[in-house]
């Protein structure tokens, strides 16, 4: 069986790694268009009644569900709304995933 997404997921969850470990250990909040990952922003202004969703939009929500699955897998931490992660950092198991974790976060770094 083949997963008919795992080449945009791929191509998504390596952009926030190398987003996040960038700026490890702050804080980021996820800007999908800044990253490169979509080519517009989820919302535009449709007058007096506020926001509407753009064609963009569901681009902007299949990344955000990208990160929600590794904040579940415990990857990252943070909040996240439909198509905003909010406050988003490595954890350890993430750091350990890219091969990323700091020499003061290891055991080998403290004498017994």
């Amino acid at each position: 069986m083949e997963l008919t997404n795992a080449t945009e997921f791929d191509r998504v969850v390596t952009r926030v790694f190398s987003a996040l470990a960038e700026r490890f250990p702050a804080p980021l909040s996820l800007d999908f268009e800044a990253l490169g990952l979509v080519a517009g922003p989820a919302l535009s202004e449709t007058g007096l009644d506020g926001y509407g969703h753009t064609e963009h939009y569901e681009q902007h929500v299949f990344s955000a569900e990208c990160v929600n699955f590794l904040i579940k897998e415990q990857y990252l931490t943070g909040r996240l709304n439909d198509y905003y992660p909010q406050d988003i950092v490595l954890t350890q198991k993430g750091l350990e995933l890219i091969r990323a974790t700091p020499v003061s976060l290891k055991c080998d770094n403290y004498a017994d």
